[in-house]
């Protein structure tokens, strides 16, 4: 597919040849919405259960902690790249959590459901990139990847705009309204599974794995040492995602005016991927995925940095909503290139998996933590500006000793 900026013409030229993505980019959708109530949720009970901010940027962060270890056990252990089954452990595990986290009232079951969260989300980022992988063109990655962020971030823009409507206090409705979509979204995949399998690009990838821990902490070392560029950067652009997540529903607290929609502050974040979403395709067409990434990425955490200047509540809506945008083109140029990766190694597709979301799950620990903390010390609005000064800094030392080109040489890596 060229882009996804004019979807008829898609429908009309490739008919049926991409319906496993739009089948699966209609499962994110609503299982984003079951996911964004859960992450609303999340920082609410935890602080009305007694706890300080940072100690519940802390006890969210556990969710990630849990899944850079899981990353670490997935990819050492599993056979081969299989998306079906991916999605089906995400879905499994995805039930339990709304009832964890209801019924927490002790730092034991918060973690436990925190680190529950943690290893569905895992499943999900496995399964998105197992699928792009395997059932799309090396072209396509990025655009393919742009895709389903447009439809996730619906799914994750229509959760807090509900949970506007239906929160008055702490109560177990929003929980009751997760699970349904959560159904409606498995009911989605079932139906995935009978059309996916006719007409796919590639097929699914076995592959031989080692037996031994100690040859796969050298295998990651060397592999993560020849990505790290891009690595580092995935951990920034995740850090950058939690902070809006763990202190958004809070900072949105300060304005009581929005009544209904106190929501509003992270659908601003949440919107713009859906317009931005649409544009992935013709900007790595110009720029390249390298520097789509690069130059995206900087633009954005740099309107992010100017946050504490402005006061005025429609002003800051309007800078998330180009910051976010920007971040939205660099996120998934980023995943295209790591699909791109995984297209070219023939036995390294665990590890690459494995080690994009090590590094996802590493911004998702020290987000949370983060975003507590400075919330706590300088305030919710100063917390932003630190974290687009964090995001320029590192984008620009990226930039300057990023390679020209990364290329993998498996006997080599491969050589104990």
């Amino acid at each position: 597919m060229r882009t996804f900026r004019h979807p008829p013409f898609l429908l009309k030229n490739h008919k049926l040849d991409h319906r496993s993505l739009y089948l699966v980019s209609l499962m994110l959708f609503f299982w984003c919405i079951f996911d964004g109530i859960v992450a609303f949720m999340s920082p609410l009970v935890i602080t009305n259960a007694g706890f300080s901010k940072a100690a519940m940027g802390l006890i969210i962060s556990c969710s990630s902690l849990t899944g850079a270890v899981f990353d670490f056990l997935l990819s050492k252990f599993l056979r081969n790249a299989q998306f079906r089954r991916s999605y089906l452990f995400m879905f499994a595990i995805s039930f339990a959590v709304p009832f964890l986290l209801w019924q927490a009232n002790t730092l034991f079951v918060f973690l436990a459901a925190m680190a529950l969260w943690g290893i569905y989300f895992d499943f999900q980022n496995f399964g998105n990139f197992e699928f792009v992988t395997m059932m799309t063109k090396e072209e396509e990655h990025a655009s393919s990847f742009g895709a389903l962020s447009v439809f996730r971030s619906c799914g994750y823009l229509i959760a807090p705009i509900l949970l506007g409507f239906v929160l008055s206090g702490l109560s177990f409705l929003p929980f009751i309204l997760a699970w349904f979509f959560l159904i409606v979204s498995f009911f989605v995949f079932l139906f995935l599974l009978k059309t996916a399998g006719k007409g796919e690009n590639k097929a699914e990838k076995s592959m031989v794995k080692k037996s031994r821990l100690l040859p796969e902490f050298t295998l990651w070392r060397r592999v993560g040492k020849l990505l790290f560029p891009f690595l580092f950067l995935m951990t920034i652009m995740h850090i950058y995602n939690a902070v809006f997540w763990t202190i958004g529903p809070i900072f949105s607290e300060s304005f009581p005016g929005l009544g209904n929609f106190s929501g509003i502050f992270l659908a601003a974040f949440l919107f713009s991927p859906l317009i931005f979403g649409w544009l992935v395709g013709p900007a790595v067409k110009v720029l390249g995925k390298r520097n789509s990434v690069i130059f995206c990425f900087l633009a954005g955490s740099l309107l992010l940095s100017l946050f504490s200047l402005f006061s005025n509540l429609y002003f800051l809506i309007a800078l998330i909503f180009v910051s976010s945008g920007l971040v939205t083109i660099a996120w998934s140029s980023i995943n295209g290139i790591f699909s791109d990766y995984l297209s070219e190694s023939v036995v390294l597709d665990g590890e690459i998996e494995g080690l994009a979301d090590f590094f996802t799950n590493l911004g998702y620990i020290i987000g949370p933590a983060l975003a507590g903390f400075l919330a706590e010390k300088v305030g919710s609005g100063n917390a932003f500006t630190v974290i687009g000064l964090l995001g320029f800094s590192a984008t620009l030392l990226v930039f300057l000793f990023l390679p020209k080109r990364i290329r993998f040489v498996e006997p080599s890596l491969l050589k104990a």
